[in-house]
């Protein structure tokens, strides 16, 4: 495997139409990329773009510049003279117990059966969260808690007599429904994760402040106008700590990557020896 740092050379990037392309079009960036692996017959390689902030002396203004981390099977080779890149082999060698600090950006989504239908279908985790919360208040206050998110909303702002501060605190959260949303996202994200590190050989710091350390930050919606108007997917910023508990099965999953969306900047886990 290699790790690579990718950026655009500067006279590529700046004023040029590629540039203000590349600078709103994630799609257009991964098809980009798949130019540094010629002869590829499948994506062999994982990518997360970071921004680095240069000041514009003149303007004293803020202009961000995409940095393309890259883990790769094969070495990228640059056959366009559109990047600089910089490749280190990459073979962590990690034993039982070893300490690392991470940086994940990752789509989180569970799995959900549906009546009728033989595929389970993907849903976001934080919508998910909200969603399965709304159904919970319904059931507290004896109303039907089936239907989308948003017919739970209108359900419960217009039934008369509803409590939804007593609901909140049968179900043991903040007594105040926006707290309350965040704090069961908060809690969805950082569950997803620390599944999918028990999976992968490794676990969170097992101390009183684990939980509270590790960070799940930046959800958002990633738009693929490209695509189709309503395609996109949603993203999450983790930085944790975490112990070695399998090194060779961890190490497989670093090589293959966590959750989805691996094609279009996510599920590339940035690793450091503590």
């Amino acid at each position: 495997m290699y790790l690579s740092r990718v950026t655009l050379k500067p006279e590529f990037y700046r004023d040029t139409q590629l540039g203000h392309v590349l600078n709103g079009s994630r799609y257009s960036t991964h098809q980009l990329l798949w130019s540094l692996f010629p002869n590829q017959k499948s994506r062999q390689f994982l990518f997360r773009q970071e921004v680095e902030n240069e000041q514009i002396k003149k303007s004293s203004k803020i202009s961000g510049k995409p940095i393309y981390y890259i883990l790769s099977a094969p070495k990228p080779i640059d056959s366009t003279s559109l990047f600089s890149v910089e490749t280190k082999p990459f073979s962590p060698k990690l034993e039982k117990g070893d300490l690392l600090s991470f940086r994940l950006r990752a789509n989180p989504v569970v799995s959900k059966k549906e009546a009728g239908k033989k595929n389970s279908k993907q849903h976001d985790v934080v919508m998910n969260a909200k969603h399965e919360l709304l159904k919970s208040l319904c059931k507290e206050q004896s109303l039907d808690s089936s239907g989308k998110y948003s017919e739970l909303v209108n359900r419960i702002n217009s039934a008369e007599g509803i409590n939804v501060l007593e609901a909140l605190k049968s179900l043991e959260l903040p007594a105040d429904l926006v707290k309350a949303k965040k704090l069961v996202a908060d809690r969805a994200m950082k569950k997803w994760l620390c599944d999918k590190l028990s999976k992968a050989g490794v676990s969170l710091v097992n101390n009183e402040r684990n939980f509270e350390e590790l960070k799940a930050v930046g959800y958002r919606w990633n738009a693929l106008p490209e695509k189709s108007k309503k395609a996109g997917f949603s993203s999450v910023d983790y930085e944790g700590i975490m112990q070695v508990q399998e090194p060779s099965l961890f190490i497989e999953q670093l090589e293959k990557g966590f959750g989805r969306a691996k094609a279009i900047g996510c599920g590339l886990m940035l690793i450091r020896r503590i």
